[in-house]
């Protein structure tokens, strides 16, 4: 129904490993945006610790410095076909 909006949780609520608020308000985001149908990405995930537990808890994809930092567009390519030559 809303396959369009955007669905992120933000760095803000990143303190999931130990902020008991920060873990209610993404719950409530996942349970709402699921509920609607949607997939919901985590932005600024920075250790192990967070993307465990947002994993955990069901999200659908997580993106941020754990992973990759950020990757200037003019470099995005390079960036792409290293990471599937490094995956085969």
């Amino acid at each position: 129904m809303y396959p369009e909006m955007p669905r992120a949780i933000s760095r803000s609520t990143m303190d999931v490993e130990t902020d008991d608020k920060s873990q209610t308000i993404v719950r409530g985001i996942l349970a709402l945006a699921h509920g609607l149908g949607m997939r919901v990405t985590a932005e600024g995930v920075e250790t192990a610790d967070q993307a465990n537990w947002l994993r955990n808890q069901g999200c659908d994809r997580l993106q941020g410095n754990l992973f990759s930092a950020p990757i200037p567009a003019g470099s995005m390519e390079k960036f792409l076909r290293q990471s599937s030559m490094a995956s085969q």
